[in-house]
């Protein structure tokens, strides 16, 4: 939990992009359970069945506002508000992923500016143990590694919190 909490301090100047990400990424999760309903209305108009999706909890309720609200939608809006999700879908998932990855990059930015500032501090004994390949690789790639990490799993969070 302390890298996290250091990762958010580095995070901090860049919270609008940060917010925006996490906001984008919520309209993603949120209008996944849609599709389903979408889907379910348009084949019951072509077909006359319903496939009854089941929900539980408070899910239910939700399910059941939306699906009484596309039962009042005529038949033949339902492709345009299908095409509709999609596109908020999409572009919600390429502005976050965006958003996230701006922040991402700034971070990495941020940890390697401070890492090579420290190693212009260090001791010449310390460089002399310390061969060019692994300062090079913390540099380069350890710092990378725990951004993309850190991105991933706020994703995962986000997304996931969002679709329970």
């Amino acid at each position: 939990m302390p890298l996290y909490h250091r990762l958010l301090k580095e995070v901090w100047p860049h919270r609008a992009a940060f917010f925006a990400a996490i906001l984008m990424l919520l309209i993603v999760a949120l209008t996944e359970p849609m599709l389903p309903l979408l889907f379910d209305r348009l084949l019951e108009g072509a077909f006359g069945q319903s496939a009854n999706l089941a929900a539980s909890g408070q899910m239910r309720d939700w399910y059941g506002q939306l699906k009484d609200v596309l039962s009042q939608l005529p038949i033949m809006w339902l492709p345009a508000v299908v095409i509709l999700a999609f596109l908020i879908r999409g572009v919600a998932n390429f502005l976050g992923d965006f958003a996230i990855n701006h922040v991402g990059q700034k971070v990495v930015l941020s940890l390697r500016t401070q890492l090579f500032n420290h190693s212009q501090r260090l001791p010449t004994a310390t460089l002399e143990q310390t061969t060019t390949a692994q300062l090079t690789s913390k540099i380069s790639y350890d710092i990378a590694n725990v951004a993309q990490a850190a991105t991933q799993a706020i994703t995962v969070v986000v997304q996931d919190s969002a679709s329970i």
